[in-house]
């Protein structure tokens, strides 16, 4: 794969025999409950862009939950080429409860599949 190229997608049965047994299933993202410390310093829309169920939402609008709302969470530092870098430079993605057992529920139906490189980076 060139360098900025995605990966191609491709269905389990449009794999080779041999691409088939090198298949790794991905796990679904853990169970992360966020403190109320977190909730209450995510509210910093200098330092923090919030996005609940895929959806980006204004941070003062976490005044409207309480941390045991959500099912899980990823944070992720922005790079200085993000689009929204000086914004706002980390990007906190929250699952409420119903959201996340629905993302659950559609990964044990579904998984998410990765098919490594043959050569391990670095040889």
């Amino acid at each position: 794969m060139q360098p900025g190229q995605k990966p191609a997608r491709r269905t389990f049965s449009e794999l080779s025999a041999s691409e088939k047994q090198r298949v790794k299933v991905l796990p679904p993202q853990p169970r992360r409950v966020p403190t109320d410390t977190q909730l209450s310093d995510w509210k910093n829309a200098k330092k923090y862009g919030i996005w609940i169920d895929d959806k980006r939402i204004s941070n003062d609008r976490l005044n409207n939950y309480a941390a045991q709302d959500f099912g899980s969470y990823f944070s992720s530092k922005l790079e200085k080429n993000a689009i929204n870098y000086g914004k706002h430079y980390f990007r906190i993605d929250l699952m409420t409860k119903p959201a996340y057992e629905q993302y659950l529920k559609e990964n044990a139906e579904s998984p998410l599949l990765m098919l490594p490189d043959r050569k391990p980076k670095g040889r």
